[in-house]
């Protein structure tokens, strides 16, 4: 049983919340900063455990008259389609109450899509052809927020950052927004070959792990404790209630900031994937030198409604300005809700 028999109302004060893994977590959060009443569901008992250290309540009955949000970021489809009750997707969570979605407001996701047709139609006719169906399917999701749109269109999320198979051979990579080094695993396996590293990072506590992943692999890695930005400054970062991060400029930040064509010179890298929370055009003007001496780059586009336009508009004008190259563009989404939209621009003949 998929569709509820009533619509969600923005006044209910209290839900229940199916799943407590990262999305989950980000929804209740937001709901109860908004005042409502979250009751947490989830198969998993460590899960409830931290619902409960959380100071949620938990149920083990998801039967109630209470509005039920299934709030899965990878296997809501499935959720949804073994439910015999009535229940919402995550994204109808959101939108319905007004919340944040990655950076931005939920319903700017969708209310956009008209005012930025034109635009998205620009976008469309520029991305590959194998890739236009996935992009179309992610527009009708965001229109109607029915996820069953992403049912047969959305790549695997183990293929999350894997380039266009054209790229071969992958020997140096420059990820931006490292975390905990977690892509260097995910690319040393597609590339055998990969040698040389080069991680940015702002939080210093993940840096030892980045270098424990990269000496286990074999990787010569280098590192910025910072983040990436158009010119050199310093930089505040505000923790939104969903737990995303919001960067501000800041002449006595706490975060030092840097453009990618200084911290990384001489050196190039075949491959830049940038994952900085809503500052990649900042990042992209500051690795001008970078990107466009690479082979493949790989940049979100879900942070914010407008990324979807604004980042391959953005990349391509940088790529392709005085330059001989031409540039092609794909797109893949790799979640079952806003989140991991991302293009991936690479040379034409793959060299």
């Amino acid at each position: 049983m998929r569709n509820p028999t009533r619509v969600i109302s923005p006044k209910e004060r209290e839900v229940i919340v199916y799943s407590f893994g990262a999305c989950g977590k980000n929804l209740a959060r937001q709901l109860r900063a908004a005042g409502v009443n979250c009751i947490i569901y989830d198969n998993a008992k460590a899960a409830l455990e931290n619902a409960i250290a959380e100071g949620f309540d938990i149920t083990y009955d998801i039967s109630s008259d209470l509005p039920l949000i299934v709030a899965a970021g990878q296997n809501q489809l499935a959720i949804l389609g073994e439910l015999r009750c009535a229940a919402y997707n995550l994204v109808e969570g959101l939108y319905a109450f007004d919340l944040l979605s990655s950076c931005g407001r939920a319903k700017l996701f969708s209310d956009r899509l008209v005012e930025k047709a034109e635009d998205l139609y620009e976008v469309y006719r520029r991305i590959e052809p194998d890739c236009r169906s996935e992009f179309l399917g992610v527009l009708l999701f965001r229109a109607s927020l029915d996820v069953h749109h992403l049912a047969s269109k959305r790549t695997p999320v183990s293929r999350m950052w894997v380039p266009p198979p054209t790229i071969e051979a992958i020997r140096s990579f420059c990820d931006v927004g490292a975390y905990d080094g977690d892509t260097l695993t995910s690319m040393k396996a597609v590339f055998p070959g990969l040698t040389f590293t080069f991680a940015v990072e702002p939080n210093a506590g993940l840096i030892p792990k980045i270098d424990a992943v990269a000496k286990r692999l074999g990787l010569t890695n280098q590192t910025f404790i910072g983040l990436a930005w158009s010119h050199k400054t310093r930089l505040d970062v505000h923790t939104l209630p969903n737990g995303m991060m919001v960067v501000t400029e800041n002449d006595s930040g706490t975060i030092a900031a840097e453009t990618l064509d200084q911290v990384t010179a001489p050196r190039t890298y075949d491959y830049v994937k940038f994952d900085v929370e809503g500052a990649e055009i900042a990042a992209l003007n500051g690795g001008r030198r970078l990107v466009r001496s690479a082979r493949c780059i790989a940049v979100a586009a879900y942070h914010f409604a407008d990324d979807i336009v604004e980042i391959p508009n953005h990349a391509s004008n940088l790529l392709n300005a005085d330059s001989k190259v031409k540039w092609r563009c794909a797109f893949h989404h790799y979640s079952e809700c806003f989140e991991d939209s991302i293009y991936y621009f690479y040379r034409g003949n793959g060299l």
